[in-house]
């Protein structure tokens, strides 16, 4: 089947979306219009200002690709909440204090890592010569063949300190699993 923009739109779509079976139909339409969503990196600094504090996508917006977005935004939550804990726990204000320069440490190689990631798939660039030409091939070449490339990969995706983050985050609602 063709859209009136001229794509081929998939055979048998409103059945593989239909949920339940029966109580749902595809209305198909023109597309009206499409885009590449350009990957870009923010981040807000500082992160608080007098007792307003950011956190998540309000302080940094990172790439998806690096998959680092909702990990940064549970690892702000939760050292914000550990601060607000201490805070009116103890009276202490140091963690208040301290909350923007320790996210903005962890913000800044995330965001980096993420753009990089953003980078590394191959994609043609316009020349001069007829063929485009692959520009990230060299990169993601040398991640899949060297060992040392693709253990900092692998270290870079996998950060314990996120993973830490998670588990504090977890014991703090209860969650377990």
């Amino acid at each position: 089947m063709r859209s009136s923009a001229g794509l081929t739109l998939g055979s048998g779509r409103s059945s593989r979306f239909a949920w339940p079976p029966t109580a749902w139909e595809l209305t198909e339409g023109p597309i009206l219009d499409k885009s590449i969503t350009p990957m870009r990196s923010f981040v807000a600094e500082p992160m608080r200002h007098g007792s307003l504090f950011l956190a998540g996508d309000a302080a940094h917006i990172v790439p998806p690709t690096g998959a680092k977005g909702l990990n940064l935004a549970v690892a702000d939550v939760t050292l914000l909440a550990e601060a607000l804990v201490e805070r009116f726990g103890s009276g202490s204000r140091t963690g208040l204090d301290e909350y923007s320069d320790r996210c903005l440490g962890r913000c800044g190689e995330r965001s980096t890592f993420s753009w990089w990631m953003t980078t590394m798939p191959p994609r043609p660039i316009r020349t001069t010569t007829p063929t485009p030409v692959a520009c990230s091939a060299p990169q993601l070449e040398y991640v899949c063949s060297s060992a040392a490339a693709a253990t900092s990969l692998a270290e870079k995706l996998c950060r314990s300190s996120d993973c830490r983050h998670l588990a504090r985050t977890r014991a703090i609602r209860g969650w377990h699993g």
